[in-house]
C-alpha cells in the first residue's frame, strides 16, 4: 500500500503499472468507461487523474485493501475528498482498481471529508 500511495502522489506512471498485473483493469462505477492493461490505463492516468495534485490514506473496503483519495481545491484551499479506490489483488499484483467517485463514502470510513496541506499544517 505504501508503494501505491506514493505512486499516486508522485504521479509516477511507470510505478503504478509496475504493480499491475498485465490485464489489469481501471473501472469507476457508475461511469461506463474503463481501461484494462498497462498501456490503457497509463493513457488514463496520465489524461486524467495525474493531472490533479492528490494526497491519500490507506484504508480498507469489504476485505480488501483500499485508498480514500482527496483532489487538491483551490477554492478551500485543502485537499478535498473525492475517491475510493478499492484494488482487488493476486499475490503482490494489482489486478483491478475500482475507484468509486462518491465522497459520501469517506464518513463510512470514518475518514475525515478533507485534509489540509502539509504546508499548513505546520504552521
Amino acid at each position: 500500500m505504501e508503494r501505491y500511495v506514493r505512486a499516486l502522489e508522485d504521479a509516477d506512471i511507470d510505478a503504478v503499472v509496475s504493480m499491475l498485473a498485465e490485464d489489469a483493469t481501471w473501472s469507476m462505477p457508475p461511469f461506463p468507461a474503463w481501461y484494462q492493461g498497462h498501456e490503457a490505463i497509463s493513457r488514463f492516468l496520465a489524461a486524467g487523474p495525474f493531472t490533479a495534485r492528490w494526497r491519500h490514506l490507506p484504508t480498507e473496503a469489504n476485505g480488501q485493501p483500499a485508498v480514500a483519495c482527496y483532489a487538491w481545491d483551490e477554492a478551500t484551499g485543502a485537499y478535498v475528498a473525492q475517491v475510493m479506490d478499492v484494488l482487488s489483488l493476486d499475490g503482490e499484483q494489482i489486478t483491478a482498481v475500482t475507484a468509486f467517485i462518491d465522497p459520501s463514502l469517506f464518513p463510512r470510513f470514518n475518514l475525515p471529508t478533507q485534509l489540509l496541506d502539509s504546508s499548513e499544517q505546520m504552521r
